[in-house]
């Protein structure tokens, strides 16, 4: 049997407003498609956030039926459970529930509750699917479906040690609360672990058995990015099972420029152009620098890069970001003697890249009037959602609660 594991697809996303942003999520699900027919899958699964919302315009729906039409034609099933994105509301259905009635997709759990389903290749061989959305994740820690010889968990959960470690973060939060999902909290005995949330991609063994996530196709954010994005084509025999990587060609290409120094800055600037020519598509570029730089060094480096962005030699950019080093010194200081900026705190509080840019952009940077504020806050039911799983806000809330 062979299934093509994806997540995280955020089918109707525009990052930044940009519609190429758009039109890049759209290509590279498009050639998640070619590789499970060219690779002859006889299932998909998708770990969940396939939709970016909930509500959306009609563009990501006529990509998806497009596409999954095209796996319907080539007998291929599509197996899939909701992320916190596109998963069913007070007020309103899922789309991932549109495609299961019109029989593009089979969708396992979009609620509380899990699912289970038999699916099976031409040679007979049949495995049991467990799907689990990322509402039932209590259920799934758990342990509410018990695993047979040869069952699949497929689910939307974020395992924050796994997260830690692909994100760099400390994993000193994934202690704080017995609530925190990490990986010794799952179910042994499946076959393969199938999971989703994460936007950068992960591998492990868990109990024997491969465990993965193979992150977003395409960047939605500028952490999410990757040097090399990938899906998992999983090989299972009656005795064995095997987990290929195959790298995704559409992508957009990203730039990161680090230097030292406003003059590595500029010169490695001036390469991007040349770097660029050789990129499928026109990349977005990244400038760190890690010393000052005076006003009108940044207005020139950011000149250039405009300029880049108007000869459509560069998508966008953002930067130059800079980013200073605190003086070194034997002697104590008070926290005030160093103060950090609002945004160098949120970046240091919390772990979920979308939740920082949610409260960056949503509560600092736009000020919002309160009733405009209720309107984003409605809108973005996702992120907050994520926000109060936060491990430090749920201890700060369980805190108040004693």
């Amino acid at each position: 049997m062979r299934i093509l594991h994806i997540s995280d697809t955020h089918l109707g996303a525009r990052p930044r407003g940009i519609v190429e942003r758009e039109r890049d999520i759209y290509d590279v699900f498009r050639e998640v498609v070619d590789i499970a027919i060219n690779s002859k899958a006889d299932l998909v699964l998708h770990a969940g956030d396939m939709f970016h919302d909930a509500e959306l315009y009609p563009a990501p729906y006529i990509v998806a039926i497009e596409a999954l039409s095209r796996l319907r034609s080539a007998g291929i099933a599509f197996y899939a459970v909701a992320g916190n994105h596109d998963a069913v509301k007070p007020t309103r259905n899922s789309p991932l529930e549109l495609l299961h009635r019109l029989g593009y997709i089979v969708l396992l759990s979009d609620s509380s509750e899990p699912g289970v389903r038999r699916a099976s290749d031409s040679s007979g061989f049949e495995v049991e699917i467990h799907g689990y959305s990322y509402k039932a994740v209590d259920k799934l820690l758990s342990g509410s479906l018990k695993p047979s010889q040869r069952s699949i968990l497929l689910a939307h959960v974020r395992l924050c040690d796994a997260w830690s470690q692909r994100y760099g973060r400390d994993q000193r939060l994934c202690s704080s609360g017995d609530g925190v999902p990490v990986i010794s909290k799952l179910p042994r005995g499946y076959l393969y672990y199938a999971l989703g949330d994460l936007h950068r991609s992960w591998r492990s063994i868990y109990s024997g058995s491969p465990i993965a996530y193979p992150g977003s196709p395409e960047a939605i954010t500028r952490d999410d990015y990757e040097d090399v994005k990938r899906v998992f084509l999983v090989e299972i025999e009656r005795g064995s099972i095997d987990v290929k990587e195959i790298p995704l060609k559409s992508v957009r290409p990203w730039i990161y420029v680090d230097a030292k120094d406003y003059r590595e800055a500029l010169q490695k600037i001036y390469e991007v152009e040349a770097r660029a020519r050789y990129m499928n598509k026109p990349p977005m570029v990244i400038v760190k620098v890690r010393s000052r730089i005076e006003r009108n060094e940044r207005e020139r480096l950011a000149g250039f890069l405009e300029q880049l962005a108007k000869e459509r030699k560069i998508l966008a950019y953002d930067g130059p970001e800079v980013e200073e080093s605190p003086p070194q010194s034997d002697r104590f200081e008070s926290p005030s003697a160093n103060p950090i900026g609002v945004e160098d705190a949120v970046e240091r509080i919390f772990r979920d890249p979308e939740v920082r840019s949610f409260i960056i952009d949503t509560f600092i940077r736009d000020k919002l009037d309160g009733e405009t504020l209720l309107k984003k806050l409605l809108e973005s039911q996702g992120v907050v959602q994520k926000l109060f799983e936060e491990p430090e806000v749920r201890k700060l809330l369980q805190n108040r609660l004693r």
